[in-house]
């Protein structure tokens, strides 16, 4: 035989010794017994969950970074004289919170220190 001859027909001997192979074992296996399933018991213990409070203290090493920083800058010059309890390092706050209180007689002062110049400018216009 050729040699080309023989690279056509040995894998198709090859294909059909396998498919025969296949069929045979197909053929002549055994049958299996089938049995019901049997039943076992549990190897552990079961217990209901019941809800309680308990504190955990947990220990642990890193930075901690706030989701948001604000820097907080008066409008007004005076001295403050009253500061929220939430406005501290990590409070929490809302909108529209009063946050610190300052001292008006300073810009009480500079609204009448103002009030009495434009008068005075009223009075050098009229003459």
């Amino acid at each position: 035989m050729s040699e080309k001859r023989l690279k056509i027909i040995l894998p198709i001997a090859i294909l059909l010794i396998g498919i025969t192979i296949t069929i045979v074992m197909i053929k002549s296996r055994a049958s299996v017994e089938t049995r019901p399933p049997r039943e076992y018991a549990p190897l552990v213990r079961v217990i209901e969950a019941q809800p309680t409070t308990h504190r955990f203290k947990v220990a642990t090493h890193g930075t901690v970074k706030p989701r948001t920083e604000t820097a907080l800058v008066s409008e007004v010059a005076g001295q403050v004289v009253w500061v929220a309890p939430t406005f501290a390092e990590g409070g929490f706050f809302e909108k529209g919170d009063v946050l610190v209180k300052v001292d008006p007689r300073d810009y009480e002062l500079a609204v009448v220190t103002a009030r009495g110049q434009v008068a005075q400018a009223k009075v050098r216009a009229e003459l």
